[in-house]
């Protein structure tokens, strides 16, 4: 809202969901809403006895602070979350990897007992994995298989050592998938909520750099830089730009 030869000129007064303010943080580059915020935060302090007046109180810039400072925060934790979720997938590869070279060499050790037992054909069969998913319980029936049938296969097996090294795979297996599905939903979660953030932010910002050019027009504050506009956001190279601001009269 503006004004222009005495008629007040309503830009668009309407009420921002949570949906609303994350689909209008996307459009927008959260490092650039981030200079636009140091900016603004100078120029909101400089003039707030002014700004008051015009709506733009104490309490809601200190609300602008804390907006500011979370999605700082956010800004930084996104990388790490990145970080941590890469490990993980790389774990969870290298824990399948094993996983089916010991699943496979416990078969080979237990195939020729199998040809004289129809008891462990018949569970070995059972114990094959049917997929990546399926290797924890796949070891963990593999094991007790060649616990069991320890006194047929010659000792040169060391099927000991082999069950030892099953055990913490199929261990790290019953939990891996898990954290790795967690880790890849944080990072989105954290988008979105930084998209929120993002869209809450540029909404303020524009009410106050309304606010600020109303006040300079009423010669209540200087006209000085930045000029209660938006001076990053302009240059942002996303597929839908900011509208325009309206010079100073």
């Amino acid at each position: 809202m503006d004004h222009e030869k005495g008629v007040i000129v309503v830009d668009a007064i309407v009420t921002f969901t949570k949906e609303d303010y994350t689909k209008e943080g996307r459009r927008h580059s959260s490092d650039r809403i981030d200079r636009e915020c140091q900016e603004m935060t100078e120029q909101w302090r400089r003039d707030l006895p002014v700004l008051q007046r015009y709506g733009q109180t104490q309490a809601r810039y200190d609300l602008f602070l804390q907006l500011m400072d979370k999605h700082r925060l956010l800004r930084e934790k996104r990388p790490q979350g990145l970080a941590e979720k890469e490990e993980l997938v790389r774990e969870r590869n290298d824990q399948v990897e094993t996983g089916w070279d010991l699943a496979s060499q416990a078969v080979s050790v237990l195939t020729p007992v199998a040809r004289e037992d129809a008891d462990c054909a018949s569970r070995l069969k059972l114990a094959m994995p049917a997929g990546d998913l399926d290797l924890a319980r796949a070891l963990g029936s593999l094991s007790a298989l060649l616990e069991e049938k320890a006194g047929q296969y010659p000792p040169e097996t060391e099927a000991p050592a082999l069950v030892a090294a099953m055990a913490p795979v199929r261990e790290r297996l019953t939990v891996i998938f898990g954290l790795v599905d967690e880790a890849k939903g944080r990072p989105v979660a954290d988008t979105a909520e930084l998209d929120e953030l993002d869209g809450r932010l540029y909404r303020m910002m524009v009410d106050v750099n309304a606010a600020g050019r109303r006040a300079v027009r009423a010669g209540l504050i200087p006209s000085r830089p930045p000029f209660y506009r938006f001076n990053h956001l302009r240059k942002s190279t996303r597929k839908n730009p900011d509208p325009v601001e309206p010079p100073v009269a």
